[in-house]
């Protein structure tokens, strides 16, 4: 009933989980590993002639091509044959990934990707053929990048990013009806916007639709992005922009859509919670809006590249998720009434990207690590239970166990299928076993040949493979064995009471047998074999009746009706006092106090042994004498020696002198605490033995004593009574011996004068009542009693005769222990004096000899404090004093390097200071201040030298500014720093002040003289004072902080073109920004991110705001107490922080 009760609640919960989750995963694979080389692209998955292509980048290098698209094959998606080259080579610029995308038309595959001249190449493979010659795709533009393809209504759409106006980045559409085979004109349809990115098309009821995100122009601080949509009907000619986001908050980004009965289904990120999620919201097919938007990821960790799957209906939202710590995918399953996050069990390392695909409806991930191009797919196969055979393949009426290991399976597993059965064919198809059995006993019913048959389920339905054993079956009993006594005498007792029997077998099949021997018959059920002969010979037991017991055992385990046979054994009571006899002769051995045993030896040889132990120690005893009085030669001078030289006088106790008595000491307690608790033991242990054996004793005596008593009683013989008691009296523990009748009368006694007396005292009342034998007081070997009485009646014919009574004294034992403790105490003494004196001499030679190295340390140290860091201590010792010496030669060889490295240290502090000297000669220390501008500045370098720079000229009554930031600290930086401003003056110098030539002849001159990993962001800008503009060359620098005075308020000026820093590539031509118009009382703050990315200890930022909001209020002073009021405010909010980058700023404030 339980089992079925758990079989049942098994189903339930499989029935109820296959509820709420139709997907059930596999195990994940690399399909390649590629640790060497890990990537960051995005796998992409086509289905072309009923094969599937799954696509990946891989980095390589060959002939300055770097990248190499390549691809896997597979007909399910769960078996793949790769990795296949495309042929496809890409050069691009160091850091970045080609971006590339694949879709299929009319079993073709159309792969496009850009380039690092700013191309766009597609190649086409059909079914039958090879990749084509790839072709360059006209845009008509200077730089493009990051494609993608659409197919829609039988055409093909390109769509692509390049820069087009200043530092904007916008997308445009190429329509392709040939295949891209012919190209039309491209379009942007995303205009007006600061920046526009990540085109999503649509085509439904005989529209286009395109959906992207885009940053507007607009005189805030910080521009959002928006989604936005527009449609066409041919795809050549678009609606205006409609912004579908516009009225939601945070920033809108990376949109897809499904468009379903006249609904638009929006999907999007957005971070408006504080956190980036996925968002959803529904929109009419004009793009107006049908509710609030809806999150569909709960997590409050941050998620990015998601992808949404719809399969039968139902919405998958796939999503990278980094609530571990690192991004892992997670999906969420919608239905109505249903929404469950899962997570996809792949490794720990973090995922790149990844792509999501179905095959026959089961769905499939392809993601990219560090490690390589991974899968995790459907669960489409179960393990098979590992069962452990068992070696007896014969099974009878007991059954036979056997035991399996659990199968791993990713869906969980469901339980076990199994028959145990007849049918050769028949195989298990229901879960009749939870998975938490690991084994079970089966058993036959009838003989014959059975199978075991076993498989296991998992939760999503998967049967393994049978596994299959076979079995035979035998449940018939074997013939019990014939016995045969053999060696009876005439009376049917055993000669001289050995017992032999012998028996056979008729059953072929018998392989052994179970026997015992007991005072009544007994049946045999276990089927332990305890004897495959035929024949037992049994010689030791009493004399009385007995029942041999048999049983015969097959092969198969089942076991046969018991035998039995009754026989009787003749009593031999003077064997066992002969035998008691023998044990109270043996001789008392010399005790041996360190064995918890006597010592198994005669005193011969225990007095040869201690004789010998004496030489022995009178041996050790001169030998030490003679080696302590040479060492002790030999150290007096050494010992003046140190004490002279470590200034120290000598101490009463010295070490060695505290060593040697702590190893006596430690020697005493232990010897002596051992020896006290084996003697205590060995008495204890004596005494039990003692009176157990005297209890034996007594028992014997009485029971020998009752069997004469049973003839002298019955037959009227006094004398032989007489005699019997004469006899046992002999034996000097026994005080008395007294045999009775019914009544209590003595028939017979130790003492004579007390024969015909009748006995009333306690203990013959109580034998009186008794038919077994009395012993009083109860017998404890723990607390023993000066005399015990045995009582023990008679019996003849199952009827009462008399009574035999016996006095045991325990004298004697007392005696024995006593003799015992003496002994032990004697042995204790002998063996403390030795070990003391043994413990004396070894403790003297160990103290010496430890000692030795500790002062030859304490020596080296002394010397080596000195101030002699060349002195080595030599110990030969291997222990941990000489590592401590080793130690010792290690820190001093280190002391010594140490030493050096300081000078040397010094010496290049000394150059450094120097260095930071002239670096700070190179700035300028004071400003420009006059009717016009007022400019000022501040530097200071995170370490000794920094990269940071800054200048100011002043030239036809123009005011040239210039703004440096080295990537890097230190010296290298700081000697690139002077190359800038050396060729910057000598420019100056020549009469070249137009601010892109500047900036151009500046990257030109330094490139050829500068690392490939040495560059540096700058900003040059010349001030008229007559137009009241700034005209200013941008080469990577930040933005630029403006104070307007008519507002009070500071705003950031980004750079409107793009740039590159100086020192990256040749030939780099620069150009102009938009100039900045000010006006009087406005100021223009340029500063490196020493500045706003200061942080306190709190790890803070100071940031811009904090930036903005203190120019406004030091603003009517000059430019160099603006600047200084900036660093103040800066350093007091960094506190105590240490700062690891330069701090650099320049005011120009216009009068």
């Amino acid at each position: 009933m339980r089992k079925k009760f758990l079989i049942f609640l098994i189903l339930f919960l499989f029935l109820w989980i296959s509820a709420y989750s139709k997907d059930y995963w596999d195990f994940p694979k690399y399909l390649v590993k590629n640790s060497k080389n890990s990537y960051n692209s995005n796998p992409k998955v086509v289905l072309s002639d009923g094969k599937y292509f799954i696509f990946y980048v891989e980095k390589v290098e060959s002939a300055g091509l770097n990248y190499s698209i390549k691809y896997f094959t597979s007909s399910d998606l769960m078996n793949f044959d790769g990795p296949i080259s495309t042929g496809i080579d890409v050069r691009a610029i160091s850091g970045f990934i080609p971006q590339y995308d694949v879709v299929t038309y009319n079993n073709k595959i159309y792969l496009i990707w850009d380039n690092i001249d700013g191309s766009l190449k597609f190649s086409i493979k059909p079914s039958d053929a090879d990749w084509s010659k790839p072709k360059v795709i006209e845009t008509g533009r200077a730089f493009s990048f990051a494609p993608n393809i659409f197919i829609l209504n039988g055409q093909v759409f390109i769509t692509y990013h390049t820069e087009s106006i200043g530092r904007r980045i916008d997308f445009f559409i190429v329509k392709s009806d040939q295949g891209l085979n012919r190209f039309g004109q491209s379009k942007r349809i995303a205009d007006e916007f600061a920046g526009s990115f990540f085109p999503f098309m649509v085509y439904r009821m005989g529209k286009y639709y395109c959906f992207w995100q885009s940053r507007p122009f607009a005189e805030k601080k910080t521009p959002v992005f928006d989604i936005y949509l527009s449609i066409s009907s041919d795809g050549d000619n678009w609606s205006p922009p409609i912004n579908l986001t516009g009225d939601l908050s945070g920033e809108k980004k990376f949109p897809q859509a499904i468009i379903k009965d006249r609904n638009i289904e929006l999907f999007y990120s957005s971070d408006k919670d504080g956190t980036l999620g996925i968002y959803r919201r529904f929109y009419s097919i004009e793009g107006i809006p049908n509710g609030k938007d809806e999150k569909l990821n709960g997590s409050i960790a941050n998620i990015s590249n998601y992808r949404f799957f719809i399969r039968d209906d139902t919405l998958y939202v796939f999503y990278l998720d980094e609530r571990e710590g690192v991004y892992k995918i997670y999906y969420r399953v919608f239905n109505p009434g249903e929404n469950y996050e899962y997570q996809l069990k792949t490794s720990d390392n973090p995922i790149f990207k990844y792509t999501v695909t179905a095959d026959n409806g089961a769905l499939a991930v392809f993601y990219q690590n560090k490690i390589g191009i991974g899968w995790i797919g459907p669960d489409k196969t179960a393990l098979p239970p590992m069962v452990l055979a068992p070696k007896k393949r014969i099974i009878g009426k007991k059954g036979i166990e056997i035991k399996w290991r659990r199968p791993e399976d990713s869906s969980g597993l469901l339980g076990y299928c199994y028959l145990f059965t007849e049918d050769k064919v028949v195989e298990p198809e229901i879960v009749n076993l939870p998975p938490e059995i690991n084994r079970l006993r089966v058993i036959g019913d009838k003989d014959g040949e059975y199978y075991f048959k076993i498989r296991s389920k998992d939760v999503a339905g998967n049967l393994s493979t049978v596994v299959n054993l076979k079995f035979e079956v035998d449940v018939t009993a074997p013939q019990p064995p014939k016995l045969t006594p053999s060696g009876l005498d005439e009376n049917g007792y055993f000669k001289n009471n050995r017992v032999d029997f012998r028996w056979g077998c008729v059953s072929k099949d018998v392989v052994g047998y179970n026997y015992s021997i007991t005072k009544y018959p007994s049946k045999l059920t276990k089927t332990r074999i305890r004897t495959k002969s035929n024949r037992i010979i049994l010689n030791n037991l009493k004399g009385g009746i007995w029942y041999f017991n048999i049983a015969s055992i097959d092969r198969a385990g089942n076991i046969s009706e018991t035998v039995h046979y009754k026989f009787k054994l003749k009593l031999l009571p003077s064997n066992k006092v002969l035998k008691e006899k023998k044990k109270e002769e043996k001789a008392v051995w010399v005790p041996w106090i360190i064995s918890k045993e006597t010592f198994s030896y005669s005193p011969i040889i225990s007095i040869l042994l201690y004789l010998v132990l004496g030489l022995l120690f009178t041996f050790v005893m001169i030998s030490s004498w003679l080696l302590f009085r040479e060492i002790s030669k030999r150290r007096v001078g050494k010992m003046e020696e140190v004490a002279a030289f470590m200034q120290v006088r000598k101490k009463r106790l010295g070490l060695r002198f505290k060593f040697s008595l702590l190893i006596v000491s430690l020697i005493l307690v232990i010897t002596v605490g051992i020896s006290t608790v084996l003697s205590y033991v060995t008495i204890n242990k004596e005494k039990k033995h003692l009176a157990t054996q005297m209890i034996d004793k007594a028992k014997i005596t009485l029971e020998n004593i009752t069997n004469v008593a049973r003839e002298g009683i019955l037959s009227n013989d006094e004398l032989l009574l007489v005699s019997v008691i004469a006899k046992t009296m002999e034996n000097k523990d026994i005080k008395y011996t007294i045999i009775l009748d019914n009544n209590n009368r003595v028939i017979a006694h130790s003492d004579i004068k007390q024969k015909g007396r009748i006995l009333n005292d306690e203990v013959t009342l109580k034998a009186s009542k008794t038919d077994h034998i009395l012993i009083e007081p109860a017998f404890n070997p723990d607390n023993l009693a000066k005399l015990y009485d045995f009582a023990s009646p008679v019996f003849f014919a199952n009827k009462r005769i008399g009574t035999v009574r016996l006095g045991y004294s325990t004298e004697s034992i007392f005696k024995a222990l006593e003799e015992s403790r003496k002994d032990s105490i004697y042995s204790t003494i002998i063996v403390t004096i030795i070990t003391i004196i043994i413990g004396i001499i070894s403790a003297v030679l160990m103290a010496t000899f430890t000692i030795k190295p500790i002062k030859i340390l304490a020596k080296g140290a002394y010397i080596i404090g000195s101030g002699n860091l060349d002195y080595k201590i030599h110990v030969k010792a291997k222990d941990e004093i000489g590592i401590l010496a080793d130690e010792f030669n290690r820190m001093t060889e280190r002391l010594a390097q140490y030493q050096k490295e300081m000078e040397k240290k010094a010496k290049l502090d000394e150059q450094i200071e120097i260095a930071r000297s002239i670096q700070q000669n190179l700035i300028p220390g004071g400003g420009i201040d006059n009717d016009f501008v007022s400019i000022g500045g501040f530097y200071k370098a995170a370490t000794g030298v920094g990269g940071d720079y800054y200048d100011f000229i002043m030239k036809n009554e123009k005011y040239g500014l210039i703004i440096s930031d080295v990537a890097g600290k230190g010296v290298p930086a700081s000697l690139m720093m002077t190359m800038i401003r050396t060729v910057f003056r000598s420019l100056i110098n020549s009469g070249v002040i137009y601010p892109p030539r500047i900036v151009t002849l500046i990257n030109n001159t330094l490139i050829s003289d500068i690392a490939s990993d040495r560059f540096a962001t700058l900003l040059f800008g010349i001030y008229d004072h007559k137009k009241m503009l700034f005209q200013y060359t941008n080469a990577g620098y930040g933005p630029i902080m403006l104070f307007k005075k008519s507002e009070n308020k500071c705003s950031l000026v980004e750079p409107k073109k793009s740039s590159i820093p100086i020192g990256v590539m040749p030939d780099v031509t620069y150009i102009e920004e938009n100039p900045i118009k000010l006006d009087r009382g406005d100021a223009l703050i340029l500063f490196t991110d020493g500045i706003h990315e200061a942080r306190n200890e709190k790890e803070e930022e100071y940031g811009m705001d904090r930036l903005a909001e203190i120019i406004p209020r030091v603003s009517e002073n000059n430019a160099l107490s603006i600047a200084n009021a900036i660093i103040e405010d800066v350093m007091k909010f960094v506190g105590n922080a240490e700062q690891y980058d330069d701090m650099t700023l320049l005011v120009l404030k216009i009068k």
